[in-house]
């Protein structure tokens, strides 16, 4: 999509603005075809109109107006607006901006590789499909997203790391388990139980299904829910320790 659109460029130059050679020639070195900073603005934007308002006398405005009217002629393009001093922003159709992605696996040299001096370390954070709770479609999405974003940003030569891919350790699952344990052996009723532990039906769902015997007597029972800290994240760290010592 981008050829076709240089090519629409270049040939407005040479067949519409009544220039000599050499000034065709300057505009044709000069004028660019840029991704937009904001999807608001398009998906791609041109300074060809305000650059060539230099030449041809007239306002940037005036040569967006014909420049439009061709390059909404063009195949997969949805519209163009006029932005700024002569800006012409090109949006493109939802088919079109896909068959990038078809461009892109079929030739895997479209997507130009980034210098050197301007590689980064890039950590991208997304999914974390962890099982302190149950998974939704939005952990697919996001995963999608998120490896395919990574991937791009890899072929480009950037050294990237994926973050919270799996989340299966540490305090939100010492929590998880603190929940169900509470629940299997009911220390609290619904208005009483933790408020920082996980409340869901699920977490009843796994405590009736988890095969868990522990003898404890109504001693060892007052000594996990008496005197507890009235802070509430406190209070769920106190419990951990505290079902912690009773293995």
């Amino acid at each position: 999509m981008y050829n076709q659109i240089i090519d629409s460029l270049n040939d407005h130059i040479e067949k519409d603005l009544r220039l000599s050679i050499d000034q065709k020639k300057i505009l044709q070195k000069k004028h660019k075809l840029s991704l937009s900073d904001s999807l608001d603005k398009g998906h791609w934007t041109t300074n060809l109109c305000l650059i060539s308002s230099n030449f041809t006398k007239k306002s940037p405005k005036e040569l967006a107006k014909n420049l439009s009217s061709i390059l909404q002629n063009l195949e997969g393009v949805e519209k163009t607006e006029i932005a700024g001093p002569g800006f012409l922003n090109i949006f493109l159709t939802q088919r079109a901006f896909l068959n990038q992605i078809d461009e892109a696996n079929k030739d895997t040299n479209l997507f130009t590789r980034v210098p050197k001096n301007e590689l980064k370390k890039i950590q991208i954070e997304f999914v974390s499909a962890n099982p302190t709770g149950p998974l939704h479609v939005g952990h697919g999405r996001g995963a999608a997203y998120g490896d395919a974003i990574a991937r791009i940003l890899s072929h480009l030569g950037h050294e990237v790391e994926k973050e919270y891919y799996i989340n299966d350790a540490g305090r939100q699952i010492n929590i998880l388990v603190c929940s169900i344990f509470l629940r299997k052996f009911n220390f609290f009723d619904d208005k009483s139980f933790p408020k920082s532990a996980y409340k869901g039906n699920y977490i009843k769902e796994i405590a009736e299904s988890t095969k868990l015997d522990l003898n404890l007597s109504t001693l060892q029972k007052s000594k996990l829910t008496d005197n507890l800290p009235h802070k509430d994240e406190e209070q769920i760290d106190e419990l951990i320790e505290r079902i912690k010592s009773t293995h």
